[in-house]
């Protein structure tokens, strides 16, 4: 199984070399991982909270095994959390339909890590996020799977 750490950083790259969301965002240094760090560094809302305007957060939401036909499958569930400077709906389709230049194909036909097929089952939502008792801050998430291909089967 492929550490999901490596499929979050691959993820941040993969989206850093898309011109078009470089340009919404005003820095590839505005695309961020998140990852846990216990017992020290996990406040996943305070993360969200200190994302700025014009910024993506990609962390590692959970993975999910099962069996096939063709032996075990591994999924990985990765959110993307946007605070975009104008529409969401532009900055999704910048990402989705954009251009990475890791691998010449729309990201949405990215293999962003050896081991997993594109990524696949991605969405697009508002998300409300408590980040204190009686606050919550709006942010878009997209959400999409990263399904390993197997090879260590």
């Amino acid at each position: 199984m492929t550490n999901p750490n490596d499929l979050v950083d691959a993820t941040v790259a993969a989206i850093q070399s898309i011109a078009g969301v470089v340009t919404a965002l005003g820095s590839a240094a505005n695309v961020v991982a998140y990852h846990d760090e216990y017992p020290t560094d996990i406040s996943f809302e305070q993360a969200v909270f200190n994302l700025g305007a014009g910024k993506i957060l990609v962390a590692w939401n959970g993975t999910a095994t099962g069996r096939s036909s063709r032996g075990e499958t591994i999924s990985h569930s990765l959110h993307l959390f946007l605070r975009p400077r104008g529409s969401a709906a532009d900055l999704f389709t910048s990402l989705r339909e954009g251009v990475c230049t890791t691998t010449g194909l729309k990201f949405k036909l990215s293999q962003v890590h050896d081991n997993c097929y594109p990524p696949s089952e991605m969405s697009c939502q508002r998300q409300l996020v408590a980040v204190a008792q009686d606050a919550v801050i709006d942010v878009f998430l997209i959400s999409l799977s990263l399904i390993e291909r197997g090879i260590d089967n």
